[in-house]
């Protein structure tokens, strides 16, 4: 159980910003194509917003222990059933400003929270008509990473 971490990709950002304030819409309440959801009202944000690191790829290290670290999510909030956050790249970063290029041009468009996962049911009254497995109903999140892998089929932008 303490080894437990998972991840759940979404496609979201507002058109027209550009990568240096883009608003990414991190998690909703909607089922993913794995058939299991994360409910936003359960997602515990205090560690996180005293380390809100954007990774790429969920991988803290590449080649050579290199970070990953590309970047931090500022402006972090809940709106409706909505967890969105603005993304910072760091520029001081090789990583940090290829990636930035590759959102900046339309390659990039995914976001996946990393999260450990406190409670979660399979209780009928937390699923909804097309969700096929678990509800997580609490968890902590531990990073969100810029991703080439979605877990949602469809993109939605944050207007």
């Amino acid at each position: 159980m303490d080894d437990l971490f998972f991840s759940i990709d979404y496609i979201a950002h507002k058109a027209g910003d550009t990568a240096q304030s883009m608003d990414f819409v991190l998690s909703d309440n909607s089922v993913n194509r794995y058939g299991s959801r994360v409910i936003t009202t359960g997602i515990n944000l205090e560690a996180f917003k005293k380390n809100p690191v954007m990774l790429w790829g969920h991988r803290r290290y590449s080649e050579g222990q290199k970070t990953n670290i590309i970047g931090k999510w500022e402006n972090i909030r809940v709106e409706n059933d909505q967890l969105i956050a603005t993304a910072v790249f760091d520029e001081g970063s090789e990583l940090g400003k290829e990636v930035k290029r590759q959102v900046e041009g339309g390659f990039v468009k995914a976001v996946s929270i990393g999260f450990y996962p406190k409670k979660w049911s399979n209780d009928p009254f937390l699923m909804l008509p097309d969700q096929t497995d678990y509800t997580v109903a609490e968890c902590d999140l531990w990073e969100v990473s810029l991703s080439i892998v979605t877990g949602k089929q469809i993109g939605r932008a944050h207007v």
